[in-house]
């Protein structure tokens, strides 16, 4: 709970100018994300600060990309035989 609250904190803080184009670097990001999941990303933000990427998904596409990235967690993590 507390990570949303920052989250939307930082969202405030970092959103007050209206975007109106996304940057190569993040189009690549978005791009990636898209290859990946198969989910359809509308935004991109790095913060960079907090060192991370936050890709926001279309709605509907949630569900395809958080089990999508859940498996290659898993796999990259586990030897194969559940460990």
């Amino acid at each position: 709970m507390l990570e949303t609250q920052r989250y939307l904190d930082w969202l405030k803080e970092n959103m007050q100018t209206p975007r109106i184009r996304l940057k190569g670097e993040e189009m690549k990001f978005m791009a990636l994300f898209e290859s990946i999941t198969g989910a359809t990303s509308k935004d991109c933000l790095i913060d960079d600060e907090n060192d991370r990427i936050i890709l926001v998904a279309k709605k509907g596409d949630m569900g395809l990309a958080i089990g999508r990235i859940y498996c290659l967690t898993f796999s990259q993590e586990s030897d194969g035989y559940g460990g």
